[in-house]
């Protein structure tokens, strides 16, 4: 969308560049180029941020219901009990992993136990977890032991006075609440996912309205700042971003011109060299030119010394030509590689933001290359 806005504007500028001057022109075509340029690179940044954000940051909270059913299994009054048991499946539709592997969470159960008769009487129960995979194997298993809180008669006969009317209303109930923190550091495997867990309360008489598993996020390091402290995070993350696009845009800006100042330099050191040396051939021939004709119009009785004359002046013009003419083979190689070297190191130092003494580079540039230093001082 940002290109086609630009190549609109761009089509406009074009199809009246004669109404706009050259000043104005200028202003408004970088001010186009700017705008695009900060609105792509705004774009970006917020993109990569959100994409390291989501690969950092996982599944903060997963809360899923705990229905249990009765099962038999060993126990001290009898050989065979029933027990609460329930199978959670954790991913939704249970094909993907909802954890993140090498991510460390808590995960806890939490039973809603009415304050009845039986259950203040059972005193201490243990309640176990086991982390499945998928095919059925077994990531990891832990057993807790609570007790409900003790309150006097006196305190619960408080405490429902003053929940009366919630309690009358339906609204409130007489329980609590038993945290059990069944694992506080479990590791997602990078192998296998977990993808369910299989809890299990070993008391039979237990009476419990509901319970609940949850797993939370533990963060730690970049983690737990990208999460606690979000805008902050996000400021400082997308402000990178931005910063290093431009300072891109930037060195591939300087690279450009500084490649488009040494072909300029380059090619106005070869124009200058090839009028040089195109001045001395002309001024050459005409010098053997006149010389020529002197010695013809002095000297015609004289044919076999004049022939003979004008035979060494035409060898000596062929020497001088060939002299003149710049050298082939390798050792044109050498000396085009380095002229390029010198006019690089010319452009270096032209561009240094240090004060270097001239001599100095006078001398280096005439140690490299004796004669693009001589082409430059002519």
């Amino acid at each position: 969308m940002i290109f086609f806005v630009f190549r609109i504007v761009m089509f406009f500028l074009t199809r009246f560049r004669r109404l706009i001057t050259g000043p104005a022109r200028f202003l408004l075509v970088n001010s186009v180029m700017l705008t695009t340029l900060f609105c792509l690179f705004s774009i970006v940044s917020l993109a990569g941020y959100a994409s390291v954000y989501r690969v950092l940051v996982p599944t903060v909270q997963l809360e899923r219901s705990v229905h249990f059913k009765y099962a038999m299994r060993p126990c001290k009054q009898n050989d065979l009990c029933e027990h609460p048991i329930a199978n959670v499946v954790l991913p939704s539709d249970g094909t993907y992993p909802v954890l993140t592997a090498g991510t460390e969470y808590k995960i806890e159960l939490a039973l809603e136990l009415p304050e009845s008769e039986p259950n203040m009487r059972m005193g201490m129960f243990m309640a176990s977890i086991e982390m499945k995979a998928a095919d059925g194997d077994t990531l990891r298993k832990a057993h807790r032991s609570t007790v409900l809180v003790y309150r006097s008669k006196i305190l619960r006969i408080l405490d429902t006075l003053l929940a009366l009317p919630s309690l009358l209303l339906g609204q409130g109930r007489e329980k609590q609440w038993v945290r059990l923190i069944m694992f506080d550091r479990y590791v997602e495997p990078s192998s296998k996912f977990t993808h369910g867990a299989a809890v299990e309360v070993h008391k039979p008489d237990i009476e419990i309205y509901s319970a609940k598993l949850r797993i939370l996020a533990d963060f730690g390091g970049i983690r737990y700042l990208m999460y606690y402290w979000p805008l902050t995070s996000a400021a400082i993350g997308i402000g990178f971003n931005f910063s290093c696009l431009w300072v891109l845009a930037a060195l591939i800006w300087l690279r450009a011109r500084i490649l488009t100042t040494m072909r300029a330099s380059i090619a106005t050191k070869n124009a200058a060299h090839s009028q040089k040396v195109k001045n001395q051939r002309v001024s050459i021939e005409d010098s053997a030119r006149q010389t020529r004709l002197k010695s013809s119009a002095g000297n015609r009785s004289e044919s076999g010394g004049d022939d003979k004359d004008e035979l060494t002046q035409s060898a000596g013009n062929d020497s001088s030509r060939r002299s003149i003419r710049s050298p082939r083979g390798p050792t044109s190689k050498v000396v085009y590689v380095r002229s390029r070297v010198a006019a690089l190191i010319d452009l270096g130092f032209s561009w240094s933001p240090l004060p270097l003494p001239r001599f100095l580079v006078n001398v280096l540039l005439a140690v490299v290359s004796p004669e693009y230093s001589s082409n430059k001082h002519d």
